[in-house]
This record gives C-alpha cells, structure tokens and sequence, in this order.
C-alpha cells in the first residue's frame, strides 16, 4: 500500500536536511530476570507488525513529482532485526539511523542474550507519543505469536494527514491562530558551551526513581503544578547556569504537545506525526528560589492551555502546504526551518501493563526522540513503572558529553532539593 508523504512528515525531514537532527525515535528495554527475547519469534513479530501497519514497511520514494511511501521489499523486512554480541556495535546500530529510502522504516537491535532491545523508527513517520505506543503493538503481537503461531495483530491504517486534527477547531478558530505572531527572539538562539571538535553520536541519561516521583508529584499537586512543569522550571534554571546567567534572564524552550488530545477520546488510529511545538518564554531572576520559578511556569502553560495549545504551529503548516503545495512548501520548509536551540519533549508514559513479551516484562524501560547537532540540545522525558528517565541524544566530543551529563545532572538536583525541601514543609504542618 502507497501513502502519501504527509507535510509533518516533511518537518521532520527538513530538520535533517538542515542539520539540527537525524529526525529519528528510539527506545530501550531491558530485561533482568527470564530467559530474554527469542529472536526468531521477535522477528515473526516484526514481519507480522510491518503487514498490519503497511507504513512501516515503506520506503521513501522521492523520483517524482512529489514523494510517497511506497511498497518495500518483503525480503528486507528480516534484516531489520539485528541480533549483535558486542556491546559497541549494539550501541553502534542503536543510534545509526535507519535509511528513509529502504524499508522497513523501523530496526530492532537484540543482545545476543536477549536481555537488551532496542527500536529505532523513522521520526517522519510517528511523533513520540505514537512511537511509544507502537512499543506496546509490538509487545502484544510477540506475545499473540507466543500463545498462537497463527496470531494475526489488527491493522492500523488510519489517514495520517492534518486534517483530523485541523477539523476539531472552527474556522475562526484556525484563522486567529493564522493571524498569531511568531518567530525566533534573541533569547531562542543562545547556545551552550559545545565543543567544535569532531564528534560522534551519543545519548546520555539520568532516572528518577519511583518514590522520588511519587514524592514529586505530590509537591507539585499542592502548588497546583505538573510533573511537566516541575521538569521545565529546572530545565530553565540548569541551562541558565550552564550559559553563566546573572540577574534577570530570559530563555525561550519550546515544548511538544500532543495533538490527539484534540481528538475523539484523545487518541489516533493510526501512525502519524501529530506533535506540536509550542514555545515558552520565560524572563526571571538566575538566583530566585525554584519555587517562584515554578509558579511563573505554571501560569504559563495554564494559559497556553487555555488558548488551544498547539493549534498555531500546525494551522501555519497546513496553511503553507495548503497554498504553496507539496513541492514550494517543502522548499520553503528547508530554507527557512528556524528552530531555537534549546527544547524539551516528554514522550509521555510507557504502558507497563502492556509492555509485556509473553512472560517477559522489561524491568526498565525509557524512549527518547532524535539526536540533536551542535548547538541543539533537547530534553526528552519518558516514564515507565514509575519511574521517570531524562535522555538527551547529541553529535559531539568527549567534552560536550561532560556538559550534557552536567545538564541532566543538575535538573535531577533541582527537583531532588524541591521534593526533599516540600517533604520538610509538610512535616512541619503536619
């Protein structure tokens, strides 16, 4: 089945082509207990995957007058299951990114003793919050073929298009955000210490435990505050450290909203880039107290709620494609892509109850999104079985690997401080 090249699809493309990403997703499971994955039974459930969701058994086809996901080779298919020994070459295939002109648009890399999954998938085909539900599909289709050889995963073939998304607001709606302003400020294009010595691809991450973000979601609830938010007020205050801020300061951090919340039952039927980017701008003192730093950032995405967050970015895309067409709006898209280079996602919970791979269930588990070149640096934030991983992918040298561990160093201390700071609060009322 061909589909055609969806104008979100495009977006992430164009931050390839620019150089600010290799618009990829990836995730990690690991199993601690039981034999491991099979691998042949991993790679039926592939194969079987790649017929029920037949846009990922693509290929990107750009020889004509505008490009479509066409049909792969089935025989492909199997060598996107990489079985490796070696640690490195693990490593190595977990953050190579997978060829948009060869199908399938997804890999698998399984350590030999089948303790250690990793997936990559094609950022132009799904946002994080459909790639970590797709870690779910391929679960339950491992598990299905497990109980049943003859196991057959329902299709999900859904349209991809905006539209769906689009359709939810009112004209009126859609043209006000049209008419909103936007653009790139001073304050979006400050840039870290990264190093401009050769450098090759790596990620970084910190975990917080599942007391500690019990114990965190319950200082924010009290202040009437997110997760989300506690994570961006300390994003804010570690990377205006790190940029050697004094006094008042002012940075602007983009952050990922999922769209689907403006579908029926906030869900999709199918694969698709449904992401919004939404900036923040946030103008505050470098030594104020986290807590004031966290209300302000509670009165800033109160608001955004309020003002259908994300509609803006994606209006002024449709609108793009919708006048100039596929072939000028994609020019535009790759000469003119500004993009701050600062940013955070939060690709939302990994379903632990449905992580499940026949007996197998991971005992840690974290998704994180593309990684990012020099001078961008992206916070990506996943939870699974309460727990809570802060990754970040970058292009650099040993030193700008020092400087990003430093960052998700410093974020965890933030909230460690908060949630120990409000823990004493509540023992002094109590």
């Amino acid at each position: 089945m061909d589909y055609p090249v969806e104008p979100c699809d495009l977006l992430q493309q164009a931050f390839a082509t620019r150089g600010l990403n290799d618009h990829m997703l990836h995730a990690r499971l690991r199993f601690d207990s039981g034999p491991g994955i099979d691998s042949a039974l991993l790679t039926r459930a592939l194969v079987a995957n790649l017929v029920a969701i037949p846009i990922l058994g693509t290929r990107l086809d750009e020889t004509g007058r505008r490009p479509w996901w066409r049909d792969g080779e089935r025989e492909d298919w199997r060598r996107a299951v990489r079985v490796v020994a070696d640690p490195h070459e693990w490593e190595a295939l977990f953050l190579q990114p997978v060829d948009s002109a060869t199908a399938p648009q997804v890999r698998l890399i399984l350590s030999t003793d089948g303790r250690q999954l990793g997936v990559v998938m094609n950022h132009m085909i799904t946002d994080g919050v459909g790639f970590t539900g797709y870690l779910s599909f391929l679960a339950a289709t491992y598990s299905g073929l497990q109980s049943d050889p003859d196991f057959v995963p329902r299709p999900i073939t859904g349209g991809r298009g905006l539209g769906r998304v689009l359709g939810a607001f009112p004209w009126w709606r859609r043209a006000a955000a049209l008419l909103a302003r936007t653009g790139t400020s001073p304050a979006s294009r400050v840039q870290l210490g990264f190093s401009t010595e050769p450098g090759t691809a790596f990620l970084a991450t910190r975990r917080l435990d599942a007391a500690l973000v019990r114990q965190l979601r319950t200082a924010c609830h009290t202040r009437g505050a997110t997760l989300n938010d506690a994570l961006l007020a300390a994003l804010y205050r570690v990377l205006a450290s790190q940029l050697g801020m004094r006094g008042e300061v002012e940075l602007v951090i983009p952050i990922m909203v999922d769209m689907r919340r403006y579908l029926p039952g906030g869900r999709s039927d199918s694969l698709g880039n449904l992401a919004s980017t939404v900036p923040t701008s946030l103008r505050f003192a470098a030594d104020e107290p986290y807590p004031v730093t966290l209300a302000a950032i509670r009165e800033i995405t109160s608001e955004l709620k309020r003002a259908d967050i994300g509609l803006v970015s994606l209006a002024k895309l449709g609108a793009i494609f919708a006048v100039a067409g596929l072939k000028l709006g994609r020019r535009a898209l790759e000469r003119r892509l500004e993009w701050p280079n600062l940013c955070m996602t939060n690709l939302g919970r990994i379903d632990d109850a449905s992580l499940a791979f026949g007996s197998e269930r991971p005992t840690a588990a974290f998704a994180c999104g593309s990684i990012k070149a020099r001078p961008g640096f992206q916070l990506a934030v996943s939870e699974y079985a309460g727990t809570v991983t802060l990754s970040a992918g970058n292009i650099g040298a040993d030193g700008d690997r020092v400087l990003v561990d430093q960052i998700l160093a410093g974020v965890c201390d933030q909230l460690l401080q908060f949630t120990e700071a409000s823990m004493g609060e509540s023992a002094l009322r109590a």
